[in-house]
């Protein structure tokens, strides 16, 4: 997502007039859905204030702030468990069949996301779409598996019925992918977006998601190592 802030009112936001409040400002505050790339596109030619986005490493041109730290996971449905091993290997993810997710050809941005990472483990890719929605619909009908991470899979389990999915974490082969709010470097942001970073910022430090993989009904890869209690 990424956004643009053209006036405000005041610093401090939200605001809520008194009646004797000096007449409104109008605002102009513009989202628009985006990919990584097209953010980042954006926010070097100084289109934009800032982005959210997520990226498995940062790029170097804009400064950011992260809030989520999200996990890869193997979507796939249930009746193909017995096909994969509960924590797959390298060869067992090339066996796969796939449904991927496809984005502009030769683009370097492409070397941040979790589609990059993941391209030397798809090697047998039935279809490409541009849309994590259709993705799902498509591995949800025994069509291929889907790569993905816990951010993705989350937002998407209210938009459709999913119990004949499972997920099998891939933390152990993959980067974890990080959201948070990008800057470009040496940027001067107004007070009015400043205000409105800093109503997104409080707000996502409220948000915890519950992991997708701790849920009892899905398969777990990796297991989480416990540490020995002091004597």
């Amino acid at each position: 997502m990424s956004i643009s802030v053209c006036r405000f009112l005041s610093p401090s936001w939200p605001w809520t007039p008194s009646p004797t409040s000096r007449p409104l400002i109008p605002t102009s505050i513009h989202i628009k859905r985006a990919l990584s790339h097209e953010i980042l596109a954006d926010l070097k030619e100084s289109r934009l204030d800032f982005g959210l986005a997520g990226f498995t490493d940062m790029p170097d041109l804009e400064v950011v702030e992260i809030f989520l730290k999200s996990r890869p996971l193997l979507v796939l449905r249930r009746d193909m468990l017995d096909h994969v091993p509960n924590i797959p290997t390298a060869e067992d993810l090339k066996k796969l069949p796939y449904v991927a997710f496809h984005e502009s050809p030769g683009d370097s941005i492409l070397s941040h996301s979790l589609e990059q990472a993941s391209s030397a483990y798809m090697k047998n890719v039935c279809i490409s779409v541009n849309n994590n929605h259709i993705i799902m619909q498509f591995v949800n009908r025994g069509l291929g598996c889907a790569i993905l991470d816990e951010v993705v899979v989350g937002g998407l389990r209210n938009w459709g019925k999913w119990d004949n999915l499972a997920m099998i974490s891939l933390d152990h082969l993959l980067p974890t992918v990080l959201y948070g709010i990008l800057v470009r470097h040496h940027k001067r942001l107004s007070p009015q977006a400043q205000a409105l970073i800093s109503a997104l910022r409080s707000h996502l430090r409220e948000v915890s998601p519950k992991s997708l993989i701790q849920d009892e009904s899905m398969q777990t890869g990796k297991p989480r190592r416990t540490r020995k209690r002091k004597q």
